[in-house]
């Protein structure tokens, strides 16, 4: 097949395929914006064999780079690996039926058959893993793929509070539910719950505007009622 392929336009679809190859593969990556960037400078294949052998280039790249992203993201976004084979399906169905000329606006149109969730999402859902373990934002931010700066903000601008004050949320009503349904210490609660200590966690249920954990064993609808003004919505399937 190579053998009437034109030399010139194989050299240069071949150093766009490449450059595929090479793009990065950052949380946000875009199979689909990247093959149409690619596609957009790759000169316009003449004949029917030029059109079938750059098809099949697009789609090695397009499994290719999705695999190398499941492999680096994929967990810490939630994305299945049968996901990643539809999406790699899909970019091949667009890439076979789709007139040369077109085919780029094609590709942008599309967007990402994965949804890939915004940083924001990302740290909350990852907060709601680990709230009860000691957490650093260092930590956090390599966790899913951003800056302490970027992750700080993100944050805060999807929620409206820190990353500190849902933390603590989240361990304060963990700590609601743990006192009305077991019979453990409030020591025991405290450690459960990620606070580091009995006094850190009378502290912020005074904060919080609650009373005493032995006040709310005598009391649970206080404790019901608690949880549910601490709780944000629950994060949508969608957003995962």
């Amino acid at each position: 097949m190579r053998s009437a392929l034109r030399q010139e336009w194989l050299l240069a679809t071949v150093a766009q395929i490449q450059a595929i190859a090479g793009a990065p593969l950052n949380p946000e990556f875009d199979v689909y914006q990247t093959l149409a960037t690619a596609v957009a400078r790759i000169p316009p294949p003449r004949t029917t064999v030029e059109r079938l052998y750059v098809g099949q280039l697009l789609e090695q790249a397009a499994r290719r780079l999705v695999e190398f992203w499941y492999e680096r993201h994929g967990t810490s976004h939630h994305v299945t690996h049968a996901q990643c084979r539809q999406w790699v399906k899909d970019v091949c169905d667009i890439v076979r039926r789709t007139e040369w000329a077109a085919l780029p606006n094609a590709l942008y149109a599309s967007g990402s058959a994965i949804s890939v969730p915004s940083l924001a999402v990302r740290v909350r859902a990852y907060l709601d893993d680990a709230f009860c373990q000691p957490l650093t934002l260092g930590r956090l931010a390599r966790a899913v793929g951003g800056s302490v700066h970027a992750v700080t903000d993100a944050f805060r601008a999807e929620y409206g509070m820190s990353i500190h004050t849902y933390v603590t949320r989240r361990r304060v009503g963990h700590a609601l539910q743990l006192l009305i349904s077991t019979d453990l210490k409030v020591s025991a609660i405290a450690q459960r719950a990620g606070f580091r200590s009995t006094a850190s966690l009378y502290r912020n249920f005074q904060h919080a505007g609650l009373p005493s954990p032995a006040a709310i064993r005598e009391h649970p609808t206080i404790a019901r009622r608690a949880v549910a003004d601490l709780a944000l919505p629950p994060l949508r399937r969608n957003h995962l």
